[in-house]
């Protein structure tokens, strides 16, 4: 499946049980690390990308802003939960 496929059968996993994060991640932790990989892979090539086309050479690079990924936000004024998928290391070490 693809990271868009992806991250909606997560949505739809964490709508049918309320919202259970943790629940998710413990039963089903092989599902969410091939979720985080084939992002940390996507957003790697992205940039590998964008310095090729614009001849930027890594060594000048001293650092790469990026946000993540929101995968699941339940703005609840009671019960405020989100989940992001980001590993900055790992980003780094595919660039």
């Amino acid at each position: 499946q693809n990271i868009a496929d992806g991250f909606r059968l997560l949505k739809n996993k964490l709508a049918d049980n309320g919202g259970d994060i943790k629940k998710i991640y413990i039963e089903e932790k092989d599902f969410f690390t091939d979720i985080h990989n084939q992002y940390i892979s996507l957003i790697a090539e992205a940039i590998n990308e964008m310095l090729e086309e614009y001849h930027i050479n890594k060594k000048d690079i001293d650092a790469i802003g990026f946000h993540g990924q929101t995968c699941y936000h339940l703005p609840r004024q009671w019960q405020k939960m989100y989940m992001m998928l980001i590993h900055c290391r790992l980003v780094a070490d595919k660039c």
